[in-house]
């Protein structure tokens, strides 16, 4: 499995997965809006088919990260659980830097 960081080509595919996983949570427009909002990155073992997703907010103010959302896909259910370690760990490196 692959880490990508989210850009405006890849919004409408991780806001599907979202949605698709979570539809009580996001619709698809509120899906992207949150994901514009802020830094994400996906995982994916193609990268046309996410499945699993972290979004995070830097506050300069407070000099730190805040995770807002996060899952992924398992069988269509949606999951937290350490098969998100590689996607925290990327956000991890990324608050060091």
């Amino acid at each position: 499995m692959a880490i990508y960081t989210l850009d405006k080509s890849d919004l409408q595919k991780v806001a599907h997965l979202m949605t698709r996983l979570k539809p009580e949570f996001w619709n698809l427009e509120g899906a992207v809006a949150q994901l514009s909002e802020g830094l994400a990155w996906y995982a994916a073992s193609d990268e046309e088919e996410p499945t699993g997703w972290l979004f995070c907010k830097w506050h300069e103010a407070y000099r730190t990260v805040e995770i807002e959302c996060l899952g992924y896909d398992d069988d269509g259910q949606f999951k937290v659980g350490p098969e998100l370690q590689p996607l925290m760990a990327r956000c991890e490196r990324w608050a060091q830097e």
